[in-house]
């Protein structure tokens, strides 16, 4: 880390005096702010204020502001530096790169300036040292003496720290007291320090830094030196806030005009407001008229609800005297009801007396009637009995004499035991040559069957092959027929068929006639173009007939391209897709396939048609389509790892794979060919000449096998011939056996079995003991059916006595029944006519209770009326116009007045716009008078300045030129200056003295001319008065008789002002200047040459 060396007793010689001195504080107070200082003057003014408060206390006293002390860290080239600085003269001496201008760029930056005022830097984050994150640069000023700032907050001293950052974090500050505590962080602090101080780092008469210097001290520019000094004492900020001012006058003043004008038409848009309202005003006469007539309205409206009341209380009266003859009669038809009541209830009483007669005859009717059905049941159950008895009889008879015939039979079976032995054994054998038999014809029949299936197999294959033979004729005719159109045809779109070509033309125009919303696009396939030829046939095959479509705009283009359909009369409709055309690629990122290796459908299709393919990813969903070459990937591929998105694979060959977890997969044919998608005219008609050789290949292959199958045919038939023979004569020796085996069973028929006859005697005897319980059971079955029918006969007999008895009461009742029928009319009758009167006198009451609510309602509402009438007119006016008209005339009125009031607005609120136009206007007008005092108050004030600034301006060139002759003279020389304002340009002429014509600085030498302008920098330094004065490399183009007389007479001027800091940079030897307590010489230490720095 270089060190600064002092030659006095503040000596900084070595490291140990150098330590860092960085201080952080956790404790931040808040800004204060003083009101004598505004951050808005002037610095010439201060500059002046200063001079003439220097001239009244004296050159001794110190001026705040001067610095104390300079800290960096790792700024520029210095990890950690700290400079003490004398508070009157400072010499900081070191050779180049030692970091004697990274001191002067430390104050600079710290008391505010950007990188770019330094010359050293275009951001502040280059002044951090390499391998650094951030740099901090400090400066201690002195806050004791004149225009101390604030002391009784900061102290005797201000410490301003600037932190600054390698990244893009913005520098920052710290402002604290001599005691260390943080007092502010905000910029505006800074300012307001400054320009207390009157601190001036971006002057370069205050600072002189190496670059400005090394190109001031080395041209004789007039206007370099003319705006030197401006800047230096200010004049040139003053200037151009001047012009400022006169610019920002004329703006105000040409805005001041168009306000003007602008007030004009406010103006006439009072006078119309003020037209309106007289207008309003004379409409109070038709409102008072208005009132007059509602309140006329109001008692109109009371005087019809009294009439209206008057009206129903006549009509409640009238009611209520037609009320007692309906009662009275009311009464009469009741009386009438109750005798025909009592006689109906008499008749009933009878009725009652007959019924229990009736009651007791239908319960002995009842019991006869049960008995004798019970008799007459039994007697045709007994007569049944007996007739079944006696078929029964006659049953046992004949099967008797059928028993006793078949024992008269086979009384002779004993002696016939060896014939039957012996026809029982050939029949056995008949029964084992049958079997043989119909094994031998079950096997040729067998045989026979599947001759028989062969021949149809046969058959059916010569068939098959004819069909394919015709099928295969026809295709050779049409695709021959296809050839010659193809050949006649220009257009390629023939292969889409010979249609096509006529069908695209009609297309065309129908769409420049504006039938199609928007031209259909097709056929699809003509739009496509494959980037890999080798999948050209196994997508043409995935997209199928959707190559032959066409896509329309909407379901209107679609009727219209059907209409032209049939009106060409196609072979064949193509298909349409009805996909609305927006022009722009669908988003298909979200249902896109992708694999890594593979491609999908649309990724390998070119298509000039972003609708088409709008289309074909709508219809076929070609994006969610993977091509995967090899039917083993596509195994792996679709049954494990399945890609996102992905719908199916389809291979080379034409085979389909569906992914899991519906894993499937569907073969193709193998040979594929495309017949739509990259083929032209001339292609198709190649591929159709291959097609007819190969079909007519296949005819001669059809023929050759169907005269294969006709011999097979032939001998299938001879062998189905000789089989069928077999059979029959199988079956002939078989009906022959059979024919035998049967005579066999006759002859055993013919014999008597001895054990049958021994059953039939059994049977026999059993029959006739049944038969003997039959006839006696018969019998006695005929006694007891004689007597029910006797018992049958007597019971009817008594059931006619008891009907002949219920009859006559019958006619009794009947008589009754129509007499109480009568009664029943009648009473109904009255009935009704009295539920009638209960009605009509209900109904009368109702009303009448009814009218009398409305009556009391009416009462209310006329009460309210009149109430309103006399709120709204407290006086009754007596009116005939019907209310009606009065309220017409209302409306009338209201209508004019709307309408007065429409044109020109509601009197109150046009009057309320009017005041506050008027207030607007007024204010306006004051605004504008008051901005036309300040502008000719800012006129003179300007004027006044100006004659002050020209005269100031003159002082200053007297000042420094009488001050820069007594500089000259201190090295035997002569001069003088020449300024010329308009030209803006300071001409400096120079002679020895002993010589009587002067040259200008452009003449002189190196030495001379900077020895000239380091004077002319101290003429400069009687009119800027800062804390503190630095000058970098100021001696650099001089020899050492110039540089020695210049630092003498710097130094002399130093001592001579003592209230501010001067502080010399330079690389030159300082052995000749003698420290004191008033000199102090800082030397750093030389540089080390490394790579590093």
């Amino acid at each position: 880390m270089p060190s600064a060396k002092r030659s006095s007793s503040n000596e900084l010689g070595n490291d140990d005096t150098s330590k860092k001195k960085t201080k952080r504080h956790s404790e931040e107070l808040q800004r204060s702010s003083t009101s004598d200082l505004s951050t808005s003057r002037v610095n010439y003014g201060a500059s002046t204020s200063r001079s003439q408060v220097a001239c009244t206390i004296g050159n001794e006293e110190k001026v705040a502001g001067y610095i104390e002390k300079v800290y960096m860290k790792n700024f520029m080239c210095h990890s950690a530096l700290e400079v003490t600085l004398n508070s009157k003269i400072n010499f900081i001496v070191g050779r180049n790169g030692s970091g004697k201008s990274a001191i002067l760029a430390a104050v600079v930056i710290a008391l505010g300036c950007k990188a770019s005022t330094t010359n050293r830097a275009s951001s502040l984050k280059d002044f951090v040292k390499n391998g650094a994150n951030s740099a901090l640069v400090q400066v201690t000023l002195s806050n004791e003496g004149l225009y101390a700032y604030k002391p009784e907050v900061y102290g005797s001293k201000i410490i301003i720290a600037r932190s600054i950052f390698a990244g893009s974090t913005p520098s920052s500050y710290k402002f604290k007291s001599a005691k260390g505590e943080i007092i502010s962080t905000k910029r505006e602090e800074l300012e307001k320090i400054i320009t207390a101080f009157n601190i001036q780092v971006d002057n370069p008469i205050s600072v002189l830094n190496q670059d400005t210097a090394r190109t001031f001290l080395a041209t004789a520019d007039p206007k370099l030196k003319y705006t030197l000094f401006m800047k230096a004492t200010k004049l040139e900020d003053v200037d151009q806030l001047h012009a400022k001012t006169l610019s920002c006058e004329a703006t105000v003043a040409s805005r001041l005009k168009l306000r003007k004008e602008s007030m004009r038409s406010l103006q006439n848009e009072i006078d119309e407001l003020e037209k309106k309202v007289n207008a309003l005003r004379k409409l109070e006469e038709v409102r008072r008229e208005a009132v007059n007539l509602e309140n006329e309205y109001f008692w109109a409206l009371a005087r019809d609800e009294e009439k209206v009341l008057a009206n129903m209380q006549s009509k409640i009266d009238k009611e209520k005297e037609s009320i007692q003859p309906l009662k009275n009669r009311l009464e009469k038809r009741k009386q009438e009801l109750k005798m025909k009541l009592e006689a109906q209830k008499e008749t009933k009483a009878e009725i009652g007396d007959m019924d229990g007669k009736v009651k007791d005859i239908n319960e002995r009717l009842q019991k006869a009637t049960s008995e004798f059905k019970d008799r007459h049941s039994a007697y045709k159950n007994s007569l049944l009995k007996y007739k079944h008895l006696l078929k029964e009889k006659e049953k046992y008879k004949q099967d008797c004499n059928a028993v006793k015939h078949e024992v008269e039979k086979h009384r002779g079976a004993q002696e016939n035991l060896q014939e039957r032995k012996r026809l029982t054994e050939e029949v056995e054998k008949c029964n084992m040559e049958l079997g043989k038999y119909d094994s031998v014809i079950k096997s040729t029949e067998l045989e026979q069957q599947q001759l028989r299936d062969e021949a149809y197999e046969l058959r059916g294959k010569v068939s098959s092959l004819q069909m394919d033979k015709k099928r295969r004729e026809n295709d050779i005719r049409m695709k021959k027929h296809q050839l010659e159109k193809l050949k006649s045809e220009t257009d390629n779109l023939s292969i889409y068929g010979e249609w096509m070509p006529r069908l695209v033309r009609r297309i065309e125009d129908c769409y420049k006639q504006n039938k199609f919303v928007r031209k259909p696009l097709g056929p699809l396939g003509s739009l496509v173009k494959v980037e890999d030829a080798k999948w050209t046939p196994a997508i043409e095959k995935e997209l199928g007939s959707t190559c032959q479509f066409f896509a329309v705009h909407c379901a209107k283009d679609s009727q219209i391209l059907q209409g032209l359909f049939k009106e060409l009369r196609l072979s064949r409709n193509p298909g349409i897709l009805v996909s609305k055309f927006t022009d722009k690629l669908h988003n298909i990122h979200g249902s896109c396939v992708k694999a890594p290796g593979y491609q999908n459908i649309y990724d390998v299709l070119r298509i000039s048609e972003v609708n088409a393919a709008n289309a074909l990813i709508d219809a076929n969903g070609i994006e969610g389509i993977l091509l995967i070459p090899t039917p083993k990937e596509a195994v792996r591929m679709m049954s494990k790892n399945v890609p996102k998105n992905c719908r199916k694979a389809i291979t080379l060959e034409g085979d389909t794979y569906f992914p899991f977890p519906d894993y499937r997969m569907y073969a193709g044919s193998g040979k594929l060919r495309a017949r739509f998608l990259q083929i032209n005219k001339q292609d198709m008609i190649d591929q159709l000449y291959s097609e007819v050789e190969a079909d007519m290949q296949s005819l001669i292959a059809y023929d050759t096998q169907m005269r294969e199958i006709n011999v097979m045919i032939d001998k299938n038939r001879a062998m189905t011939d000789d089989v069928c023979r077999r059979i029959t004569e199988l079956r002939s020796l078989k009906a022959r056996l059979i024919k035998q085996k049967s005579e066999f069973e006759s002859a055993m028929d013919l014999l008597p079995d001895p054990q049958h006859f021994l059953m039939l005697n059994e049977e026999l005897k059993n029959l006739e003991k049944k038969g003997e319980d039959v006839r006696k059971e018969c019998e006695e079955v005929n006694r007891e059916s004689d007597n029910l029918k006797e018992l049958s006969q007597n019971a009817a007999e008594a059931v006619k006595a008891i009907q002949a008895e219920r009859e006559d009461i019958d006619k009794s009742m009947q008589k009754l029944q129509l007499e109480i029928t009568n009664q029943k009319d009648i009473v109904r009758k009255i009935e009704s006519k009295v539920k009638d009167l209960e009605l009509a006198y209900a109904e009368h009451c109702s009303n009448v209770e009814q009218m009398v609510v409305s009556l009391k309602n009416q009462e209310k509402q006329t009460e309210v009326v009149v109430n309103h009438a006399l709120s709204m007119c407290p006086q009754r006016l007596e009116t005939t116009r019907p209310a009606q008209v009065i309220q017409n005339l209302i409306k009338d009125l209201k209508t004019y007045q709307d309408m007065v009031e429409e044109e020109n607005g509601v009197t109150e609120e046009v009057v309320e716009i009017l005041e506050e136009k008027k207030k607007k206007y007024q204010a306006n007008m004051d605004q504008m008078n008051e901005i036309e005092l300040g502008l000719k108050a800012l006129s003179k004030s300007l004027v006044s300045r100006k004659k002050l600034y020209l005269r100031i301006r003159r002082v200053m060139q007297l000042k420094v030129s009488y001050m820069f002759k007594p500089l000259l003279r201190t090295r035997g020389y002569k001069g003088s200056m020449d300024f010329d304002d308009s030209a803006r340009t300071l001409n400096v002429e120079i002679a020895p003295a002993q010589e009587t014509e002067r040259r200008e600085t452009k003449s002189l030498s190196g030495g001379e001319r900077s020895y000239s302008t380091v004077s002319f920098i101290l003429s400069l330094w009687e009119c800027v008065e800062p804390p503190f004065y630095f000058m970098d490399e100021f001696d650099v183009f001089m020899d050492k008789v110039n540089r020695r007389i210049v630092i003498n007479n710097l130094i002399w001027y130093a001592q001579q002002n003592k209230k501010h800091q001067y502080v010399f940079l330079t690389p030159q030897d300082t052995s000749q200047i003698t420290t004191s307590e008033d000199v102090t010489i800082y030397r750093l230490d030389d540089p080390e040459r490394t790579a590093a720095n």
